[in-house]
C-alpha cells in the first residue's frame, strides 16, 4: 500500500488513540507495544513505513493507522500471488432469486482482530518520530498477505465449505464471504439456525461484529454495495453509488474523476445486467483517459474537457445502470444445449434437446456481408444467427457452448473494444434470450469436442449419412464425458 498525500509527509507520528471501546481487540492502542528505546532496528526488521490517513466513516472524519510493510512486500513480489477467491460482483447476485432470506455479518475493525504470533512480531516493527521502536501485535492492512489471511479466517468462522471439513458444513444454506463480510442465505429456518451457530463460533473465538451492519433473516439489505430484494427478486446499485456517478458529471471533471467514474460504471453494469458494449463510445473515451494517465500524458488533477455529446453518452450510461434488475439464475439443469462454431467459410450449430436427445443441426456458408470478416466477429455472428434460426424459444433454460474465448469474454464483460460489430452481434443475440426470459449460461468448449465444427466447414445441404452420424456421435461423446 503506497503512502500518499499530506498524511504521509514528515516523520512517522505516534498512533492516536481512538475513542474508548469495551473490546480491547478494536483499540489501536492495544495493537502496538514498545520493544526497545534504542535507535537501531530490532532483529528481523524489513523496512516498514507507518502512516496515518484521514477517512470518512458514518458522516464523520477519523484517523486510520496503516503500516506499509514495504520490505516484506517487495520480498514477496516475485514469489507470492494472493489467492483470495473474490469473484466478479455478478456472481454474488443470485441469492435474491434463489433464497427466501439472508443474514449478514461484518467484522468490526477486522484486521485488528487477527493477533500475530509473538515470534513474527519483529517483522512488523516501526519507529516513531522520537526514535522509539514498536511492534504490531495485530495484522496490518498494508501487508501483501493480509487480505488473504482475513478472507480465510472470516470464511472459516462462517463455516464456508471450502474452509471447513465436511462435518462442519452448515446444512441448507449458502455461505458467501468477501474479505471481512459474510452472507448466509437460504430458507428462513435454515438461515436462522446457521446464523446462530456462526455467532456462537464467533463469540467463542472472541470475534466481534459491527452491530449496524448485522442483519438477521432479512429480505431487503445491502451486500457489497448492492441492494438485494428477495421478495421482488431484484438487485440495484446502492443510492450512494448512483449519486456519486451522477454528481461526477455535474460541472468540471478531472482525469482522476473520469477514471473513477469508469470503474464505477463497469461495476454498476454488472449489477444492472447492462451490456457495456451498448455504450461503446463512452467506453472508448474512458479508455483513452486511462491510457493518458498510464502513459504520463496527464495527471489525475488534469482537467478533462467533455464535449456535450460525450457528457450525454456518459449520462445515458449512468441512467441505464441505475435501474433495478430482475435476477435470473444461470441454469444448473438446462433443458437444451446449443453448440455454436464458425469458420472463415461458414457457420454451424447443433441444438440438443435433453428430454429426447433430439438434434437440430444447421450450417451454411457466409453470405456477402460477412464473408472475409475477422474470425472473432464471425464467431459472434454465428451465435447471433444460430439463436435467431433455431427454436430456442421453446426452452426456459439453455446452455450455450462456443469455442471462442473472445466471444465468451465479451459476453461476460460486456465489451470488445477492438470490434464494435462483434459487440452488436452479441448484444442482439443475448437480447433475444433476455426478451423471452430464457435463463442461459455461456461457456467455452474446445474445437475438438465441438459437434458444430463440421457444419461450420461443410454446409449441411451437402451432407450424407456419414456426416450426420459423425455429429450425432460427437454430441453423444460430449455428454458422456461431461456427465
Amino acid at each position: 500500500m503506497m503512502p500518499c498525500g499530506s498524511c504521509c509527509a514528515g516523520p512517522p507520528r505516534r498512533v492516536p488513540t481512538p475513542a474508548p471501546r469495551r473490546s480491547p481487540r478494536s483499540m489501536l492502542s492495544s495493537c502496538v507495544m514498545p520493544v526497545s528505546p534504542a535507535a537501531v532496528a530490532p532483529p528481523g526488521y524489513a523496512g516498514n513505513v507507518p502512516f496515518v490517513v484521514v477517512e470518512e466513516r458514518d458522516g464523520a472524519l477519523r484517523l486510520r493507522f496503516i503500516l506499509w510493510t514495504k520490505g516484506a512486500n517487495d520480498a514477496l513480489a516475485d514469489v507470492y500471488q494472493p489467492e483470495v477467491p473474490l469473484h466478479h460482483v455478478s456472481e454474488y447476485l443470485s441469492a435474491a432469486a434463489t433464497s427466501e432470506v439472508a443474514s449478514l455479518r461484518d467484522l468490526a475493525t477486522s484486521f485488528y482482530q487477527i493477533e500475530l504470533p509473538e515470534h513474527v512480531r519483529k517483522y512488523f516493527a516501526f519507529q516513531d518520530a522520537q526514535g522509539n521502536w514498536f511492534e504490531l501485535n495485530r495484522l496490518p492492512m498494508g501487508h501483501t498477505c493480509a487480505p488473504e489471511l482475513m478472507h480465510s479466517l472470516t470464511s472459516t468462522i462462517a463455516h464456508h465449505p471450502s474452509y471447513v471439513s465436511a462435518e462442519h458444513v452448515l446444512p441448507g444454506v449458502k455461505i458467501e464471504s468477501f474479505v471481512d463480510n459474510i452472507r448466509i442465505s437460504g430458507a428462513r429456518a435454515a438461515v436462522a439456525a446457521a446464523t446462530s451457530q456462526v455467532d456462537a463460533e464467533a463469540a467463542a473465538a472472541g470475534v466481534t461484529w459491527k452491530p449496524a451492519d448485522s442483519r438477521n433473516e432479512a429480505t431487503v439489505y445491502t451486500f457489497l454495495g448492492v441492494v438485494h430484494d428477495h421478495a421482488a427478486q431484484t438487485v440495484v446499485i446502492s443510492e450512494s453509488l448512483r449519486v456519486k456517478m451522477a454528481s461526477a458529471l455535474d460541472g468540471s471533471m478531472t482525469y482522476a474523476a473520469a477514471e473513477q467514474l469508469g470503474g464505477r460504471l463497469v461495476h454498476a453494469s454488472a449489477v444492472a445486467g447492462e451490456h457495456v458494449g451498448k455504450h461503446y463510445f463512452a467506453l472508448k473515451l474512458l479508455r483513452r483517459v486511462c491510457n493518458a494517465l498510464n502513459s504520463g500524458r496527464a495527471t489525475g488533477a488534469t482537467s478533462l474537457e467533455l464535449t456535450p455529446r460525450a457528457r450525454d453518452a456518459l449520462s445515458r450510461w449512468v441512467a441505464a445502470v441505475s435501474k433495478p434488475r430482475t435476477v435470473t439464475v444461470a441454469p444448473s439443469d438446462p433443458e437444451a444445449t446449443l453448440f455454436v462454431d464458425a469458420s472463415l467459410s461458414g457457420f454451424g450449430a447443433v441444438l440438443a434437446t435433453h428430454a429426447t436427445m433430439g438434434l437440430t443441426i444447421i450450417g451454411d456458408r457466409w453470405g456477402a456481408p460477412d464473408k472475409g470478416s475477422h474470425i472473432n466477429y464471425l464467431e459472434a455472428r454465428a451465435l447471433h444467427v444460430s439463436l435467431h434460426s433455431l427454436p430456442v424459444q421453446q426452452f426456459s433454460r439453455i446452455a450455450i457452448l462456443v469455442d471462442s474465448t473472445t466471444v465468451q469474454g465479451a459476453a461476460r464483460k460486456g465489451a470488445c473494444l477492438k470490434n464494435e460489430n462483434l459487440n452488436t452481434s452479441i448484444i442482439e443475440a443475448l437480447g433475444l434470450l433476455k426478451k423471452h426470459n430464457i435463463a442461459f449460461s455461456l461457456k467455452y468448449i474446445s474445437s475438438s469436442s465441438n459437434p458444430s465444427d463440421l457444419p461450420s466447414r461443410v454446409p449441411v445441404v451437402r451432407w450424407g449419412n456419414r456426416e450426420f452420424d459423425d455429429v450425432v456421435q460427437a454430441t453423444r461423446r460430449f455428454f458422456r464425458t461431461s456427465s
